[in-house]
């Protein structure tokens, strides 16, 4: 009954499919474009991410210096899986260094803050915004050098910029390794080819 009296009273439009679309003012367009450029500008949240990592630490024992080089591999749901060259080096209060990538460059910082050293927080600085997270891991044996490991998760806040960045890069990436597997496939199968034809 209220649904039949609201439509008996009031007027509904009806879509019309031969009206024309009117363009917006300037003035309207002049606050559309501020808006876009505000929100773009405003940090949120991007991405959650995952990681491993592998080499060899080197620790000076009479003053607690350490250094580290060796493989980072990680995922993030907006760039997608990447593997990097990891180089840090500290001491047991605090540790900095980088992740260098084909396409990135991104800046670390270690906080050891539980176990004995072995796990604490990480954040990670780049054009891409910034990432906080939480690692774990360490050498496998004492030693001046020695093998080492570990694992950490992280969430990285950007803008929508850096956002899309992130996410350009993850396709970039994409693009690359499809084209490297066809350049590959082609290549194996210009030698099968060969081969027949020698056969």
């Amino acid at each position: 009954m209220e649904y039949w009296f609201t439509i008996s009273t009031n007027q509904i439009p009806a879509y019309n499919p031969n009206a024309v679309d009117v363009p917006l003012n300037d003035n309207a367009n002049a606050i559309i474009k501020s808006v876009s450029k505000t929100l773009a500008g405003v940090p949120d949240a991007c991405s959650l991410g995952v990681f491993v990592y592998a080499g060899a630490e080197a620790e000076k024992e009479e003053s607690s210096a350490n250094g580290f080089v060796g493989y980072l591999g990680s995922y993030d749901t907006q760039a997608g899986g990447s593997n990097n060259l990891l180089l840090d080096g500290g001491n047991d209060s605090a540790g900095g260094g980088g992740a260098l990538g084909r396409n990135s460059v991104e800046g670390l910082v270690f906080l050891p803050a539980f176990a004995g050293g072995k796990a604490g927080f990480v954040a990670g600085f780049s054009n891409e915004g910034l990432s906080f997270g939480l690692y774990g891991g360490g050498p496998l044996r004492k030693g001046t050098v020695a093998p080492a490991v570990g694992v950490g998760v992280y969430a990285t806040i950007s803008t929508m910029g850096g956002c899309q960045r992130r996410q350009q890069g993850h396709y970039l990436h994409e693009i690359y390794t499809s084209s490297r597997l066809l350049r590959g496939g082609l290549l194996l199968f210009l030698l099968r080819i060969d081969r027949k034809a020698l056969l």
